[in-house]
């Protein structure tokens, strides 16, 4: 905290751009101080959902600090529709001081080459922190459910790590599934597989996703809100 407010103090900067919840809370209440700055909080997630999966950020910021915050700063930047309305409508922040700007991506990307046969093993990929509101043990449930052959790649880490390879193991299939920690190379893993497999409870506006669809590879989701029906045109890309 002290460290960030010398430096405004110090270099005294017309705007000042937070990202992530913890991040714009401690901005704004720094906001007041420097009345001749212009603060911009972006949000990351569709919180009210994210505080049932993730109970720690409800206990360190809830709806009250939150509310409080968010009504200092002069402008949310709001990633898609979902995260917008539950700033409007939970955290009663005013419509007027919301922006929506979906998240960019890249152009430089490995086009799909694979051109699969009614022989070829699936291959479904999913890649994400691994983590409860990612939802990869639905994934996994369902996946216990398939009676062809399949690959499944997995791609992140995370402190459900442990959990989602003991419910791999009890259902049956460890040895179909390919585990990745971390890679730069990530077009190039969408491209060789057939489905992404999206089992997030909540989302802010995935950029894998977008990331999938330029590649070629379509995309298989539970609904979820944070920006998915923004992404995804059922039966054009998943």
């Amino acid at each position: 905290f002290f460290s960030i407010f010398s430096y405004l103090k110090k270099n005294k900067p017309d705007v000042v751009v937070s990202s992530i919840v913890h991040l714009n809370v401690l901005i704004a209440f720094m906001s007041p101080f420097f009345r001749n700055t212009k603060f911009v909080a972006r949000e990351a997630n569709v919180l009210s959902v994210l505080n049932k999966y993730n109970p720690s950020s409800s206990i360190f910021f809830s709806k009250r600090v939150i509310n409080l915050a968010y009504k200092l700063v002069d402008c949310i930047i709001c990633q898609s529709t979902d995260m917008q309305q539950d700033m409007v409508t939970y955290f009663h922040v005013k419509k007027s001081k919301t922006v929506l700007i979906n998240n960019p991506i890249t152009n430089n990307f490995n086009l799909k080459t694979r051109t699969k046969s009614e022989q070829d093993t699936i291959r479904f990929i999913t890649i994400g922190r691994l983590s409860k509101e990612k939802g990869h043990l639905r994934i996994v449930k369902a996946l216990s459910q398939v009676n062809f052959p399949f690959k499944y790649t997995i791609i992140g880490n995370g402190k459900e790590k442990e959990t989602i390879f003991e419910s791999i193991k009890q259902h049956g299939f460890m040895d179909k599934i390919e585990y990745v920690t971390f890679t730069k190379e990530v077009d190039t893993y969408l491209a060789k597989s057939d489905l992404f497999l999206q089992g997030s409870f909540v989302e802010g506006f995935p950029n894998v996703l977008i990331e999938s669809c330029v590649v070629g590879t379509p995309i298989l989701a539970f609904r979820a809100p944070g920006g998915l029906d923004e992404i995804i045109e059922i039966g054009e890309n998943g």
